[in-house]
């Protein structure tokens, strides 16, 4: 990110990262990346989707899998074409969750650790 930050303070382009792959190897180059990029995240996107999925159908297994995968592809494109402020606020409350899971996840070790958990015995 770096290097890329100090090629658009030199270079300022429109587009994206592999204009300056054209620019500076040639059209196959700039076209490669630019495919590879968007081949990535359309494998990515996938993959995260079966992944939410797989978990959303442990926690409620009377929803098929593929109802979830698609509820999720739909949540996720739905938010990329909102509005930026949209989807900072997205951001922002998911961010927030996992911060909250994160904090009680370390409460509820350090209460187990010191054996305040009934059923939990304490670390010798």
């Amino acid at each position: 990110m770096r290097m890329l930050g100090e090629m658009a303070a030199a270079n300022p382009e429109t587009g994206s990262f592999s204009t300056y792959a054209d620019k500076a190897l040639g059209r196959w180059a700039g076209f490669s990346i630019g495919w590879l990029y968007a081949w990535f995240w359309i494998i990515v996107l996938g993959i995260e989707a079966t992944a939410g999925a797989a978990i959303m159908h442990r926690w409620v297994p009377g929803i098929d899998q593929w109802v979830w995968a698609l509820l999720l592809m739909v949540v996720l494109t739905l938010t990329n074409l909102g509005s930026v402020k949209s989807f900072g606020e997205f951001e922002f409350w998911f961010a927030s969750i996992k911060v909250a899971a994160i904090v009680l996840f370390l409460l509820f070790g350090v209460a187990a650790i010191l054996g305040f958990i009934p059923g939990v015995p304490a670390p010798a």
